[in-house]
């Protein structure tokens, strides 16, 4: 039933932990079908919706911090800035000239193309109509147009700078700059319309500033027609009293002819008397008088259509809208960057959660327990939170429901007369919110006891990879389950160095296992009732050195020691030391029917959970497999 100091046939065909089972016949190396282990990249190629849960779970905090960093400094930036009022006003520009003014200015219609309208445009974001608007509204000496620090340098508290003096040019130029840049000129699709929009942080005053643009813009448009008219009138004139003199001298030339009653009239050229001699006729000179009457009139009718231009100058160019105050902000737009500072969060807590995951060598599942070492996970604990709310996890192995009685037998243990502990410790699995811990650790009791048909298994223990992984909390809670099914239980506090069981179950008492050990007490006297019906302890008490606690668990008087418990009980549990930095239970472990291995989940790196069951395979344990807490 118990093993011997020799090594048992029954444990010949283990070699190692994680190995083939004892039953050479089920052997997953003669039947492939028998390994339970996943085959290489039938599940390695995605992810589960588990695995996204717990790596959300997981980071949660690193993917939230960058987006509440984010979000705040965003929504700071949003109330510290100062808003900024956007006023819109409509122009179009409309070829097509009115039929009086028309049949008066001669002008036709002409259709507008791309280029002109373009052209237009360039004349709007010009610095002549900034400059008109600059000096028609005084903006020189506008609040809203003065210096002002930036952002950061208001969050370090600099004060605003002095403003420039009138007649600086720097500062004029920075004024027709920052008009430049307020202003904003587009075209309505492909029509002839033209969207004009100012901004400010003074709603009103944008609007004025808009509406002001585009009368300037009409203004210069009157303007410019009206000059090229007085250009044009004004040459007109000169020439037309030039036509004139040569109208009137072609008149009197006929006269002339006419009166000295000579059909010909003898003219020398450039009048040199050695030159060639011309004769006209009369008809040469009625027809140059003739041409330049016609000239004459036609530059005085153009003359006097130019005089109508400059009295009643017609733009192409007119408002179609009015700019009003807008009734909100235009800038900064508060929804859109908080916003876009929530998904850059987002982005780079994500990225920093999956730099940790791709760096974190940590074990924190079941797949990760079989590929790392090739132990069995029997069962996954979530971690005790004192709270009596239920937490939903994930189990990584859900075990066979128990008949009412099992949990009936549960509620008989609760014994009112005996005091309950603060700890996990034999508790955990009755409180009535823990149904998650008490189902898992149901499954992993399950499991114990299959692995117990070929060879019976009444002595286990519980150890693990470094202190503080939930050792002690799985041993007390499984013995209290074997108790509920009817099994006296007992569990042996082997840990000198901490020992969690003594110090709650037990604190301050001098009797314990090293007394036992040596001789000087009885097993039966050592013992502790715990606040349970068939459930003992054997605390590890006195005041021991490290040195001679380890020199008293030797093999032969643990082994004796159990053999004595199993005479009176029917369930040995012990709660061994952690395997490293010490390797303080490898020697113990070989004398056990079994050992669980219990896992921190996220807590010990991948390296040192290789490292301890290299150590129980030296020692040939049978290691039962692995339970994986505060999951």
């Amino acid at each position: 039933m118990f093993l011997s100091l020799q090594v048992p046939s029954s444990r010949s065909t283990h070699a190692a932990p994680g190995g083939p089972p004892r039953d050479p016949r089920l052997d997953p190396r003669l039947d492939p079908r028998l390994d339970p282990r996943p085959v290489a990249g039938a599940r390695g190629q995605y992810l589960s919706l588990s695995e996204i849960a717990g790596f959300l779970r997981r980071y949660a905090r690193t993917i939230l911090l960058p987006i509440v960093i984010g979000v705040v400094g965003a929504w700071l930036y949003t109330k510290t800035v100062t808003p900024v009022f956007t006023a819109r006003a409509q122009l179009i520009i409309d070829p097509r000239i009115p039929e009086q003014l028309r049949s008066q200015t001669g002008d036709t219609v002409l259709a507008l193309d791309t280029a002109q309208v373009e052209s237009q445009l360039a004349v709007l974001r010009s610095e002549r109509i900034a400059g008109i608007v600059i000096d028609e509204l005084n903006l020189r000496s506008a609040d809203d147009f003065q210096p002002r620090p930036s952002f950061f340098s208001r969050l370090l508290g600099k004060k605003d700078p002095e403003p420039a003096a009138p007649d600086d040019p720097n500062a004029t130029r920075l004024i027709v700059d920052l008009f430049a840049s307020r202003l904003d000129v587009r075209r309505a699709g492909m029509s002839y319309a033209i969207d004009l929009s100012f901004s400010s942080p003074d709603a009103a005053h944008a609007a004025e500033i808009a509406n002001a643009t585009a009368n300037a813009f009409i203004r210069d448009q009157l303007e410019s027609r009206s000059q090229a008219a007085r250009v044009g009138g004004d040459w007109l004139e000169r020439r037309t009293l030039e036509l004139r003199t040569q109208m009137n001298t072609a008149a009197q030339a006929v006269q002339e002819f006419r009166a000295g009653h000579d059909y010909r009239l003898t003219r020398n050229k450039d009048d040199n008397p050695s030159a060639p001699v011309y004769r006209n006729t009369l008809e040469e000179l009625e027809t140059t008088a003739q041409i330049y009457k016609r000239l004459y009139e036609s530059f005085l009718q153009g003359y006097t259509e130019s005089v109508q231009r400059q009295s009643f100058p017609v733009s192409d160019a007119r408002i179609l809208t009015l700019a009003t105050p807008p009734l909100g902000k235009s800038a900064p737009r508060t929804t859109l960057i908080v916003a876009l500072a929530g998904l850059l969060g987002a982005l780079s807590g994500f990225g920093t959660a999956l730099v940790r995951h791709h760096l974190d060598r940590s074990v924190r599942s079941a797949r990760q327990i079989r590929d790392a070492v090739g132990l069995e996970c029997l069962g996954t604990l979530p971690a005790i939170r004192p709270t009596d709310r239920p937490r939903r996890r994930h189990l990584a192995l859900t075990p066979p429901m128990r008949p009412l009685a099992f949990a009936r037998r549960l509620r008989m243990l609760r014994r009112r007369h005996y005091p309950e502990t603060s700890a996990p410790y034999f508790d955990e699995v009755l409180k009535p919110s823990a149904v998650e811990f008490r189902t898992g650790l149901m499954g992993i009791k399950a499991l114990i006891e299959m692995a117990g048909r070929s060879t019976p298994i009444h002595c286990f223990g519980v150890t693990s990879v470094r202190s503080g992984e939930g050792r002690s909390t799985l041993a007390s809670n499984l013995a209290t389950l074997f108790a509920a099914s009817g099994q006296r239980t007992l569990v042996i506090d082997t840990d000198g160095r901490t020992g969690a069981l003594t110090a709650k179950i037990a604190p301050g008492t001098t009797i314990g296992l090293p007394q036992v050990l040596d001789g000087s007490v009885a097993l039966s006297a050592a013992v502790k009732p715990v606040a349970r019906d068939c459930v003992d302890l054997l605390p590890g008490a006195g005041s021991t050195s490290a040195l001679a606690w380890d020199s008293l668990m030797n093999a032969d008087v643990m082994h004796l020691l159990v053999l004595e418990a199993l005479q009176n009980y029917d369930m040995v549990i012990v709660d061994m030391p952690a395997l490293l930095p010490m390797n303080g239970a490898v020697g113990l472990a070989a004398l056990l029917d079994g050992v669980v291995l219990a896992v921190e989940s996220g807590g010990v790196p991948q390296e040192q959970l290789e490292e301890a069951v290299h150590w129980l395979s030296l020692s040939r344990a049978n290691v039962l497999g692995a339970v994986l807490t505060k999951a």
